[in-house]
């Protein structure tokens, strides 16, 4: 009925190819904070994952990486930090789940110094406001004005204890 995840100080994976399968959700939210990654990454996945536009990536990400690379706009992407948050603008049109990725990414980048995310287009505020939220909730504490999120660091993390509410999708 529950899970620890224990922080580390290197984002390193035993594998060089994530596979998100059909989550959506992983993809968009797990891509920029995979930017962390000192190795080189290759983030795939299935079905109608593969066919789903992700080109915010391409137009921000480079930016940010040591190296970024999609096909097209699409799944395979090949990613390797260190990322560096830089002050961006991002397009919240299609998804708030790609604001997510890069908000969590950039705060828990060890490159942090000071960087603004400043979001065009705002689809989901509330689902933003959450993401803030839960960062909150480990001690990082940030607001958004005008649709802009400064953040600076480095930041301290603080343990917490969060329950998931349950429900259909939380299962998945």
């Amino acid at each position: 009925n529950s899970m620890i995840v224990k922080a580390v100080r290197k984002l390193q994976f035993k594998t060089h190819t994530i596979n998100f399968h059909e989550s959506g959700l992983a993809a968009r939210m797990f891509t920029p904070i995979l930017g962390n990654a000192s190795q080189r990454l290759t983030l795939t996945g299935s079905g109608s994952l593969l066919k789903r536009p992700m080109h915010l990536f391409d137009q921000s990400l480079p930016a940010v990486t040591h190296l970024f690379q999609s096909t097209g706009g699409f799944l395979p992407f090949s990613i390797q930090g260190p990322l560096v948050p830089t002050d961006i603008v991002l397009d919240g049109s299609l998804s708030s789940q790609f604001i997510t990725g890069f908000i969590y990414a950039f705060a828990g980048s060890p490159a942090l110094q000071k960087a603004t995310i400043m979001i065009e287009h705002p689809n989901s505020i509330p689902y933003i406001e959450l993401s803030l939220d839960v960062l909150k909730s480990f001690g990082i504490g940030l607001t958004m004005i005008d649709n802009t999120i400064e953040i600076a660091g480095p930041r301290t993390w603080k343990n917490t204890e969060i329950t998931v509410e349950g429900d259909w999708s939380s299962a998945s």
